[in-house]
């Protein structure tokens, strides 16, 4: 996807964002629910979602993935952490300690993923991204605010991402736009915080200038087609 330097750069920027936990006042949970877990259905599925979690951080599965089998223990973890994150109600989205295992486990385990030269990995990171996006955004806001414009934006950016890992990051924003509450909450969040970069004008820009043609340049032609290049701008 890029360069050894580039993975390590954005898994620096990544491990800073996580590091500052500017989100991570352990957040209340909402009115009407418990933050403890009396009831044994929230203890067994906040157990078996840390141990998917604590799965994924495995030392065995940092840097390059070579062995088969590794890959497809990775896939088979972001598939099952998906799939409590798609729709999580109530047990996840108002326990505290749910969101303690996203900030201090998952965010982690992504910021790996999120280089990996495996696309079907990548994509699936992505995936999940879109689920915290969706249903987490409150108690994440550093760590998304990096990932978009550290991350995505950057791939969308760069001459020497592929097209595969391009594409999967404009359905991402494709989705993200599909609610236009999304985007205005993006504007108020980073824009309109002076603390903050203007995310919402770089997703923008860089949407724009894919739209009116940049990958047609004849220095692209060597990662994306112009086939690819196209299918990009629609």
């Amino acid at each position: 996807m890029c360069s050894f330097e580039c993975k390590q750069r954005h898994i620096k920027l990544l491990e800073e964002a996580s590091a500052t936990h500017d989100e991570a006042v352990t957040p209340r949970a909402a009115p009407g629910s418990s933050s403890s877990l009396d009831e044994p259905h929230a203890r067994d599925a906040l157990l078996v979602f840390n141990k998917l979690c604590q799965l994924l951080q495995s030392k065995d599965l940092d840097g390059k993935l070579d062995n088969v089998y590794d890959v497809r223990k990775v896939l088979l973890g972001l598939d099952l952490v998906h799939s409590c994150l798609e729709n999580p109600g109530s047990t996840f989205v108002n326990r505290r300690e749910f969101v303690a295992v996203m900030k201090d486990s998952l965010c982690s385990a992504l910021l790996k993923f999120a280089v990996s030269s495996e696309h079907k990995i990548f994509s699936r990171t992505v995936s999940i991204f879109y689920c915290l996006f969706l249903h987490f955004r409150e108690h994440l806001k550093q760590t998304i605010g990096v990932f978009v414009d550290n991350f995505f934006l950057r791939i969308l950016d760069s001459g020497n991402s592929e097209y595969d890992y391009k594409y999967s990051i404009l359905e991402f924003f494709d989705r993200l736009s599909e609610n236009t509450d999304h985007v205005l909450e993006i504007f108020a969040n980073y824009d309109c915080d002076i603390g903050q970069k203007d995310i919402c004008v770089r997703i923008i820009d860089t949407l724009s200038s894919i739209a009116q043609g940049r990958f047609q340049r004849s220095e692209h032609s060597s990662v994306i087609t112009p086939q690819q290049e196209a299918s990009l701008r629609r």
